[in-house]
């Protein structure tokens, strides 16, 4: 009950710009320690794999980028088309909500790595295209340069450190504040709080100081961009509910809230388990299946430590990616976690603390070997 309290008390803070901290997280790096770590690694890994495989899980494949690109949203107007015509009584609307909530999430991983990371159809090309994928949750507002270039520019250069836009939800101390925080729109909601208080204290809304020369101007004008395209889908949104209140909103809000579940399990397998102070351990060392690849868009476990290592190996080419990466990161000390529920039972049963090591968590043995 305590931890509840807690962590209901951090819940005001998130709420009230006054009460408001930098963080919840008690153990943060050192400004610059996490690109010092990241240079490290990056080194040893590409010169342990060779640089001809190197060259391999970076090649890009044109036609795949343009196929996600263009069918996840387009499966997303599809269901939404259906949960606008169909009532909650019909299987068919929970099937189309579902796979909604699927695609909403998936947009949100393929943009980051096709649009934020890869610039895949030049800077303009991947900002118009990115406005399409972003397009199909319409109360899905940030998935443009509000969120994907703030977190390329923060999240992956500064992780664990003060300006690291995904430190909201470490605080999550008790199994009710984080299994309320699989709500999706509960957490969408926290984490843009936290994210405009964060603007506020470190100004890292001005692109121009983390983007050098045009390239920075461009952002923000696209940040611009932005403003007006979110005025434009609330607009919509609030005709749309005028008109049609009941449609509307089932549509719009059963997939934004079961993307929550979909969101929160890749939230806790990026980075839940984490060695800050090791330069080798960069994200939760789950070895992932084809099955989860797909699902997760190459996002989490395994496939994230790769991502963070090499943020430019396309989603596609985790596969071959994390079987030449992980040998090196178990080598130099990174714990390989086999199960998919042996990471949901520390975090939501046993309550272990968000990025740190979980030494008392031990299903397999060490590197995922059984213990006898």
């Amino acid at each position: 009950m305590t931890a509840i309290v807690e962590d209901l008390k951090k819940f005001k803070r998130h709420f009230f710009p006054s009460q408001w901290e930098t963080s919840y997280d008690e153990k943060l790096l050192p400004d610059g320690k996490y690109l010092e770590n990241l240079a490290i690694c990056r080194k040893t890994v590409e010169a342990e794999i060779g640089h001809e495989k190197w060259k391999e899980i970076h090649k890009p494949n044109k036609f795949l980028d343009i196929f996600i690109c263009l069918a996840l949203p387009t499966i997303g107007w599809s269901c939404m088309f259906i949960t606008f015509n169909h009532t909650m009584k019909e299987p068919i609307f929970w099937i189309a909500a579902l796979i909604h909530s699927w695609t909403l999430l998936c947009s949100f991983l393929a943009y980051h790595d096709i649009i934020a990371h890869r610039c895949s159809f030049g800077v303009w090309g991947s900002y118009f295209i990115g406005y399409y994928m972003a397009s199909h949750g319409m109360l899905h507002n940030g998935l443009n340069t509000f969120w994907g270039a703030r977190h390329t520019m923060t999240h992956h250069k500064y992780t664990f450190e003060k300006v690291d836009c995904d430190l909201s939800g470490h605080d999550m101390k008790s199994r009710f504040t984080r299994f309320l925080f699989i709500h999706g729109a509960i957490r969408q909601f926290i984490r843009l709080q936290f994210w405009m208080r964060m603007d506020n204290k470190y100004n890292t809304k001005n692109f121009v100081n983390w983007f050098p020369g045009p390239l920075g101007k461009t952002k923000q004008l696209h940040v611009k961009l932005d403003s007006i395209n979110r005025i434009l889908k609330n607009i919509l949104t609030f005709v749309l509910v005028y008109h049609y209140p009941v449609e509307t909103l089932r549509m719009l809000l059963v997939p934004q809230t079961l993307m929550g579940i979909w969101d929160n399990v890749r939230y806790v397998f990026e980075h839940s388990e984490h060695d800050r102070h090791n330069p080798y351990w960069h994200a939760v060392l789950y070895k992932t299946n084809p099955v989860v690849r797909f699902l997760w868009m190459g996002e989490i476990g395994d496939c994230h430590s790769v991502h963070h290592i090499f943020p430019r190996v396309p989603l596609y080419n985790m596969g071959k990616a994390t079987e030449a990466v992980n040998p090196v990161l178990i080598k130099h000390g990174v714990r390989l976690r086999p199960s998919f529920w042996e990471i949901m039972y520390g975090y939501y049963i046993l309550c272990l603390p968000h990025g740190t090591r979980w030494d008392n968590l031990d299903w397999y043995g060490q590197n995922g070997k059984k213990s006898l």
